[in-house]
């Protein structure tokens, strides 16, 4: 039976994909420490918005709030609602 991954390659693979990873997290976790303020806002507004607290905001939910034309640009995966993280990505709470 042939292996097909290799201990010696692996486990430095991991150990890569791990302290990458904790990286990341130690990064975001300096962001929301040196705004919290920005953070609590973007939360706060996203909340408004996402009117019965799914934790998306629809087209309906957007109407009269998000320019059609934004809002669609914003919803990068096209399922037709925005999740806290495409907001985000998007910079809503900057255009309200």
């Amino acid at each position: 039976m042939q292996q097909y991954f290799k201990l010696d390659i692996l486990v430095p693979l991991a150990a890569i994909i791990a302290t990458l990873a904790w990286g990341i997290a130690n990064v975001y976790a300096e962001e929301v420490k040196a705004h919290p303020d920005d953070m609590q806002h973007v939360a706060s507004l996203f909340s408004k918005l996402d009117e019965n607290g799914d934790g998306y905001i629809t087209v309906e939910e957007a109407v009269g709030k998000i320019p059609p034309e934004v809002f669609s640009k914003a919803d990068t995966n096209h399922d037709g609602k925005l999740s806290l993280a495409e907001f985000k990505a998007a910079k809503l709470d900057r255009n309200s």
